[in-house]
């Protein structure tokens, strides 16, 4: 059991826990936690618990060892793999809002298949049930993390089984994405054009400017938002006399395990993210523009721009966070009044679907958006590709066509009722009275 002391010097409550034999240096270790001096009881007892499940895992102990604590142990190994910062944060938010919740107390020898499948029809349930109410992607992403954490922890020898063997969950359906519609697009264009041709008088106009340069360049080149929170000085080049904007750099945003956020650079998800971005030439025009606008700018704020300089950014020179790029899309659409559902990462979706209604390829926009397999480019579009399935339909009927001589005619009646008194067709329904009508 954990043990408590005050430090003598700062009255801070210190939190110890014998955690068995050190594989490495096969000496005996202890864990520790510190709390406030002000901590309540109820807060040391919390803190006393989790301790003890930390040392459980450590020790092996699998009848002490509780699901949370098995979670808790398996993410912070996390961080020292190659695993992306904004997965860890996200798999964090996935712990502690409902794993926790739910079955962190479920002690391991306890825990089966069953554990976990009622786990999961709980997140599904609506929250008027006492459910999470989660759509199913979720669930499935839930899954994935618990899968891959159970995993990991019985191939490493923490724990003698893998609890979650046989556990299936049910499949989500592809979400069909929808671009802007037509009116929405034409409300923003015109928006955007005007800012882009209004006079920079001071900061807050400048702001204003900057957002709406990143919004026409999102909508025309299809970027994620950490792609345009993240591009420098130096992303933006000719290739081979063509502009654009090289994929080299993201901002993510984590979030730490206090609640917090923070912004941090990484490399593109993928090879095929580390791509050049061409410009057309209207937009290479907005961003010629704007990069005398910033010029001067920042020169009024004694800031120099270097490669290194954000592509976009405030006007004293700092990075947008993505979420601060999200807020001002948002607050947009507010005061443009478009659909309700439209976010930033609509403006991909519409600059990918647009591209397909023109006639260009999958292949052709998996290597713009950077998708690393084309795959996820089908699921996410192929319903907005009406042109083969047309195709296919015409086709159809030239196959008829050639092994029948069927034609349809219009002039053939398609409701002529016989009259029960004379036999015939009923006037009311003959060619002339139809002619007439």
């Amino acid at each position: 059991m954990a043990s408590v002391t005050r430090d003598k010097r700062t009255n801070k409550v210190l939190i110890r826990a014998y955690a068995g034999v050190n594989p490495s240096t096969k000496k005996e270790r202890t864990i520790s936690t510190t709390l406030p001096a002000d901590a309540t009881e109820e807060e040391i007892e919390e803190a006393k618990a989790e301790l003890d499940a930390k040392a459980a895992v450590l020790k092996k102990s699998s009848a002490v060892m509780t699901i949370g604590a098995l979670v808790d142990y398996w993410i912070e190994g996390c961080e020292l793999t190659e695993m992306s910062p904004s997965t860890i944060s996200s798999y964090r938010s996935y712990i502690r809002c409902h794993v926790k919740k739910r079955i962190g107390h479920v002690l391991f020898d306890k825990a089966d298949a069953s554990t976990f499948s009622g786990f999961y029809k709980d997140l599904r349930k609506p929250k008027s049930e006492g459910g999470a109410g989660l759509a199913a992607s979720t669930v499935e992403k839930m899954h994935a993390m618990l899968s891959g954490c159970f995993s990991t922890l019985k191939s490493e020898g923490t724990i003698p089984s893998n609890p979650m063997l046989g556990v299936k969950v049910a499949r989500a359906k592809p979400v069909e994405v929808q671009p802007l519609l037509p009116e929405d697009y034409a409300k923003l264009v015109t928006y955007l054009q005007r800012v882009l041709t209004s006079p920079i008088k001071n900061d807050e106009d400048f702001e204003a400017y900057v957002v709406a340069v990143m919004i026409w360049a999102d909508l025309h080149t299809g970027l994620r938002r950490g792609e345009l929170a993240g591009a420098q000085e130096r992303h933006y080049l000719a290739q081979v006399g063509v502009w654009g904007i090289r994929v080299a750099r993201v901002l993510i945003q984590v979030k730490k395990k206090d609640g917090s956020s923070s912004v941090s650079d990484k490399e593109p998800k993928s090879n095929a993210s580390k791509r050049f971005v061409s410009t057309d030439e209207e937009t290479t025009r907005i961003l010629d523009i704007f990069e005398k606008v910033k010029r001067a700018v920042l020169a009024e704020h004694g800031v120099r721009v270097t490669r290194a300089t954000p592509l976009f950014c405030h006007a004293d020179g700092s990075q947008f966070a993505p979420s601060q790029i999200t807020d001002a899309f948002k607050g947009l659409v507010e005061r443009l009044n478009l659909a309700k559902g439209v976010h930033l990462h609509t403006l991909r979706h519409t600059h990918a679907s647009y591209l397909l209604d023109h006639g260009a390829s999958l292949k052709d926009i998996q290597e713009r958006l950077g998708h690393e397999k084309i795959e996820t480019t089908g699921n996410l579009y192929a319903h907005l590709m009406p042109g083969r399935d047309q195709e296919l339909a015409e086709e159809a009927a030239q196959i008829t066509r050639e092994m029948t001589s069927f034609t349809f005619e219009e002039e053939v009646p398609l409701f002529a009722p016989i009259c029960p008194r004379t036999g015939e067709t009923c006037v009311r329904f003959s060619g002339e009275a139809l002619a007439d009508s």
